[in-house]
């Protein structure tokens, strides 16, 4: 199991992988109050909290099965987590971005399956750790 997650029981291989990418895209993507990526803070998976990680594997999970894994293994689980994030936050890079990874019909699809979850945000807490808002 990936480190630093291990506090999720998921015993998936292809799903870790979606996370990693998913929490990877919040690491390069989200800003602090002063506009630092988190990333370039020295944060990193590491620095999500349980109840981010539990509500990130939830979303992850969900969208994996509302898309098939047929559509998924095309691209790399990782890829999938990170164009799952970048495209549900309408953040100008995604599945609609990405036809020849993912195929003309299917990233029309996926961007529309990721589209339905609605945008998310998160933010760095007190404890310096990532919270999902």
């Amino acid at each position: 199991m990936f480190k630093g997650i291990e506090n999720v029981n998921i015993g998936d291989y292809n799903l870790e992988q979606l996370i990693i990418g998913y929490m990877t895209a919040i690491l390069f993507a989200e800003t602090d109050d002063k506009g630092e990526h988190f990333d370039s803070l020295g944060l990193s998976i590491l620095s999500f909290t349980k109840e981010t990680i539990a509500s990130i594997e939830k979303d992850c999970s969900l969208f994996r099965e509302l898309a098939g894994d047929e559509r998924l293994k095309g691209g790399g689980y990782e890829q999938a987590g990170i164009d799952f994030l970048f495209t549900r936050r309408g953040h100008g890079e995604g599945f609609y971005t990405r036809p020849e990874v993912w195929g003309d019909v299917n990233s029309v699809k996926l961007e529309s399956i990721a589209e339905s979850f609605g945008s998310v945000s998160y933010y760095i807490g007190d404890d310096n750790k990532i919270h999902k808002m």
